[in-house]
């Protein structure tokens, strides 16, 4: 048996929390000529060679280069419109700075999977992680090269060139085109003269025409989007403060909108609307700037509009059913509005681009967004909602934890998939009482055919018969905080069995926390035990994974180590360094 464990835990509020943090590393945001944009901080992903890497079952959903209708990005970040309605798009992680027209997509410059930092035409230049863009008067295109840390421009015949900053090295020195560093750009935006403003996390560069970089603000709180006004003021996302900021030419700074009082010294978010000193921001990401003036920011899920005087409100932008939409807060990053005020949302995660109507309905205006579902089918045409954990049994077949549809499936070596068990958490097996969803996480196959699967929030190890009969094979279903008796088939309160693995015995193991819990097939329960290591495993390190090989050694993933445990419970470190 092997079995193979896909997971990640990540929340809303932690990806707020940490979104300061990120936007020093790696965010791009920006804006001009009426429009802005921003933008996550994830590294770009490993791309295997094509030989490598071959569709088996479900729909691939939104990721890909493919131009046209409705096309298909990879981490679409940065947005800017041009005076024509054209939107840019800062295509992340395929390196490519995208346009998206009337008839579609197209690849505006950049070649897509692969980066560099060469200037020339269309496909032939080469980008590394474009973050953020910008559009002038002209339609010159400006680009925050993040990876590169510079700034590039491309003409409206597509030819790329580098304006300020050396490809690869990075720092914080003023001076004329070359001689220029930046650090961690944040955003960008360019005025009606062609001079570009780029943000950085704690200031603002500015940037001639000529390419001669300045410092025109500095004292910032985690800097996002940028956009600039007729009259040439910037107006500036300070994520770290949820604030928007108001830098004039000559460098003073102000708050333009959100308030900044403090609750025990923790800056107060929300979404109060209202005029300066009322009004709150949650989480502003994105900014964008009608030519009258006026501001839409993106802040968090909801878009937020603010007057040339400072008043904010909060747009009731709806599906096309007329029920409320919500923009996802963790997905959705940069915004910008074109001359017929059709405002476009850039949602890297989900690899499409929105638009939302002067009527203020939204639509998918570019892009897929992932092909979820139930179905199976052959290839491209089955679909799964969170798939997570796999295990192979002895025919070769891939069994699947679809767990956002409570369910197990199997995919042939031919690609074929089917339902192999459905409503895992039924009335039969489960507790009475509300209990959230939640994935479920480990799963095993014993040498008969049987499943294992580990349900993490309900404290249970289900089994799951040839013939589809379920079974709790360790829990109670509900921890009652009481361990007694060591684990007596009744996981603790705070136990959350992640993961599961059978030998040829039907014994199983489950990592459960720190240590690993053993269950013989006659329902004796104990914590594993090694002959050469107190636990066999690092003392108060999670275990994060664990499997079995044919000859009934256990592995177990914990602290940056792989350890091996022989039947005998002689426990040896197979690789890594803790």
């Amino acid at each position: 048996m092997r079995s193979i464990r896909l997971f990640s835990r990540c929340s809303q509020r932690n990806f707020k929390s940490l979104c300061s943090l990120l936007f020093v590393v790696l965010t791009g945001c920006g804006g001009g000529g009426g429009s802005s944009n921003t933008a996550t901080s994830n590294p770009p992903p490993l791309i295997p060679a094509v030989a490598e890497m071959t569709l088996l079952a479900g729909a691939i959903g939104g990721v890909g280069t493919t131009d046209g209708t409705p096309g298909r990005f990879n981490h679409p970040t940065g947005l800017a419109t041009d005076a024509s309605g054209n939107v840019y798009v800062a295509d992340t992680f395929n390196n490519t700075i995208r346009k998206i027209t009337s008839t579609g997509v197209i690849t505006f410059a950049g070649k897509a999977g692969i980066s560099g930092s060469t200037d020339a035409v269309g496909g032939a230049a080469l980008f590394n992680a474009p973050m953020a863009v910008a559009v002038d008067l002209a339609g010159n295109v400006y680009v925050a090269d993040i990876g590169n840390a510079v700034i590039r421009k491309i003409t409206s015949a597509g030819l790329v060139t580098t304006l300020a900053g050396t490809a690869g090295i990075s720092g914080n020195v003023d001076g004329a085109g070359p001689a220029a560093r930046f650090s961690a750009l944040n955003g960008i935006a360019v005025d009606s003269t062609g001079t570009v403003f780029a943000a950085e996390p704690n200031q603002v560069r500015k940037i001639t025409p000529a390419g001669l970089v300045t410092t025109l603000a500095t004292g910032f709180n985690g800097l996002g989007s940028l956009s600039v006004d007729r009259a040439g003021n910037v107006h500036a996302v300070d994520t770290g403060a949820s604030l928007i900021r108001k830098i004039t030419p000559g460098g003073v700074v102000t708050v333009f909108a959100g308030t900044t009082t403090t609750t025990n010294g923790t800056a107060s978010f929300g979404f109060a609307d209202g005029g300066p000193g009322v009004a709150k921001f949650d989480h502003p990401v994105g900014i964008t700037a009608q030519s009258d003036g006026t501001l839409y920011v993106l802040d968090n899920s909801r878009i937020r509009k603010v007057t040339p005087d400072g008043v904010v409100a909060t747009l009731p932008v709806n599906k096309a059913d007329g029920t409320p939409f919500i923009f996802s807060g963790a997905s959705s990053t940069g915004i910008a509005i074109a001359t017929d005020g059709n405002i476009f949302v850039a949602a890297p995660a989900e690899n499409i681009v929105r638009k939302v109507a002067v009527n203020l309905s939204v639509i998918d205006a570019a892009g897929a967004p992932v092909a979820s579902g139930s179905a199976d089918g052959i290839g491209a045409a089955a679909k799964f909602s969170g798939p997570g954990n796999l295990a192979i049994d002895a025919g070769g077949n891939i069994i699947v934890v679809d767990a956002l549809n409570n369910a197990i499936r199997k995919i042939t070596p031919s690609g074929i998939v089917t339902t192999v068990a459905s409503n895992i958490r039924d009335q039969n097996v489960s507790p009475g009482g509300n209990v959230s969803p939640a994935f479920l996480l480990g799963l095993a196959i014993d040498r008969s055919g049987a499943l294992f699967v580990a349900d993490p929030n309900l404290h249970l190890i289900r089994r799951i018969g040839v013939d589809g009969t379920k079974t709790i094979v360790a829990g109670t279903g509900w921890p009652d905080g009481v361990n007694t008796c060591g684990f007596c088939g009744i996981f603790v309160g705070r136990s959350k069995p992640v993961g599961v693995a059978v030998d040829s015995a039907g014994t199983l193991f489950v990592p459960d926390g720190a240590i690993i819990r053993k269950v013989t097939a006659g329902g004796i329960d104990s914590i594993l035990a090694c002959t050469n290591m107190p636990t066999c495993v690092a003392a108060g390190k999670v275990v994060e994974a664990i499997t079995i090989d044919k000859a009934d050694n256990l592995y177990a993933a914990q602290a940056g180590v792989i350890f091996k445990i022989t039947p005998a419970g002689v426990s040896s470190i197979v690789v890594g360094g803790g």
